[in-house]
């Protein structure tokens, strides 16, 4: 759910910048002509692919943080000594892989 929410976000934040830039201008400042939309229009454009990344990178750090602490915590154990048992021997007069 983590993963569809984040994608939700994804692709509405710039819809939603889009429209709180189109409503907030014309109630601060008056009248909004076309040269000034379609201007406003083009910078949010610009800059909306990579404001819709940032949670993607978010998201990403995160992971990366997590992976280095467990491997971090994995290199810090102690080494374990294995001990060896020597192999049984086949015997001569049986085949390999034969079950009886």
């Amino acid at each position: 759910y983590a993963r569809c929410f984040m994608m939700l976000i994804l692709r509405m934040v710039p819809t939603f910048v889009n429209v709180a830039a189109f409503v907030s201008y014309p109630l601060m400042y008056g009248d909004a002509n076309p040269a000034v939309i379609f201007t406003a229009m083009a910078y949010l454009g610009l800059i909306s692919m990579p404001l819709s990344m940032l949670p993607l990178g978010f998201a990403a750090g995160a992971q990366t943080l997590a992976s280095m602490r467990r491997v971090g915590e994995f290199m810090l154990l102690p080494e374990r000594i294995v001990q060896t048992t020597p192999s049984r021997r086949r015997r001569p007069n049986k085949p390999a892989g034969r079950l009886e």
